[in-house]
């Protein structure tokens, strides 16, 4: 992985169970991480507690969808048969 302490991040992140995404992704940010919690409370809990004691974690930036008009679950895609 890219910096110091990045793969320990993201393995910390993937364990826990409100998350529901971490991507790797191009541009400004390196993470785009996505949680499904209680309230906003929880939010604040989970970048206290779990987020900012990472030093490898030196920014965030936090968005909130404020109405989902279409969320759809990850559909698996069978590798090819044809060996390619």
């Amino acid at each position: 992985m890219g910096y110091e302490g990045e793969a320990e991040v993201v393995d910390a992140f993937c364990a826990r169970p409100e998350v529901m995404a971490l991507h790797h992704i191009s541009g400004g940010h390196s993470y785009l991480l996505q949680l499904r919690v209680k309230d906003m409370n929880a939010v604040q809990d989970f970048l206290a507690e779990v987020v900012k004691p990472f030093t490898a974690v030196t920014h965030t930036e936090t968005i909130f969808a404020l109405k989902t008009h279409k969320e759809t679950a990850p559909v698996r895609v069978a590798p090819r048969s044809d060996g390619e």
